[in-house]
C-alpha cells in the first residue's frame, strides 16, 4: 500500500523526537547551502516547517538540530522551539559525528525519555508531513525498529527521514565517516521496514538542484 495525503492524521501514542543533520559543509554547493532561497525561503526552513507541522500533529515530540559552531547565522536562523546540538569550532565533522552527537543528546534527555529518533537530512526539502505520518504510524504499530519509507519516484534509492526506535539506537555506534547509517543498515536488513510512498524527496547539493519543492502540493 503506498501512504498518501496522510498529513490530516493525528495519531496518538509515543512519538519520536526528529534529529536534523545540519552540520554539513557545503563542497559541492560552493557556500551554506542550507541558507540559499528556495521559493522566497531558506532552504533549511522547507525542513522545519514540515517538522513543525508533524509536531502540532502529534507526530513528533521534539526537533533537534545538528550545527556547526563556525555557522553562526545558520544556528541564528533557527526559531526558538528548536533545540541544537552545536558542533566544536575547529572540527570538520563527517556525518557519523552528527549521528552521534544527536544520538548522545536525545538519550540523555531523562524526563521523558526520547522512545525514537526520526533522522532527517537538512538538505531536503521534499520532506512531508505526510511520510513522516506514514513511518510514525507504522512504528506505533509494531512493525520493526527501523522504518525507512521507498518513494514511488525513487525506488532503488534509500529513502530519508528514517525512522529508529531507541532499541536500534547503538546502530549508530557502527556508522563511519560520511557513509551514514546506509552500510550498516544494508548488512542488517531484517531491521528494516520499507513504507511505501508517493512522490520524491531529493537531496539538493548543488545550486543547479535548488527548483521547485518535490512532491504533492504544500
Amino acid at each position: 500500500m503506498v501512504h498518501a495525503g496522510a498529513s490530516a492524521v493525528r495519531a496518538t501514542g509515543p512519538s519520536p523526537w526528529a534529529l536534523v543533520l545540519a552540520a554539513g559543509e557545503s563542497r559541492r554547493f560552493g557556500s551554506q547551502k542550507l541558507l540559499a532561497p528556495l521559493d522566497g525561503r531558506p532552504l533549511i526552513e522547507w525542513t522545519l516547517a514540515a517538522l513543525e507541522s508533524a509536531r502540532a500533529g502529534e507526530l513528533v515530540g521534539g526537533i533537534l538540530v545538528v550545527v556547526r559552531a563556525k555557522d553562526r547565522e545558520l544556528r541564528e536562523s533557527l526559531p526558538p522551539g528548536v533545540d541544537r546540538v552545536v558542533l566544536p569550532a575547529g572540527s570538520a565533522p563527517a556525518l557519523s559525528d552528527s549521528l552521534r552527537a544527536g544520538i548522545a543528546a536525545l538519550a540523555s534527555r531523562a524526563t521523558p525519555a526520547v522512545p525514537a529518533v526520526l533522522i532527517c537530512l537538512a538538505d531536503q526539502p521534499g520532506l512531508r508531513p505526510d511520510v513522516i505520518a506514514a513511518l510514525v504510524n507504522d512504528w506505533r504499530n509494531g512493525k520493526g525498529p527501523v522504518l525507512r519509507p521507498r518513494y514511488a519516484d525513487q525506488p532503488d534509492q534509500p529513502g530519508h527521514p528514517l525512522l529508529l526506535d531507541r532499541s536500534a539506537w547503538t546502530l549508530v555506534d557502527a556508522t563511519t565517516e560520511d557513509s551514514g547509517l546506509g552500510p550498516v543498515l544494508y548488512s542488517r536488513r531484517e531491521l528494516v521496514h520499507q513504507v511505501e510512498v508517493t512522490g520524491s524527496n531529493p537531496d539538493m547539493d548543488r545550486p543547479e538542484d535548488i527548483g521547485p519543492v518535490p512532491g504533492p502540493e504544500r
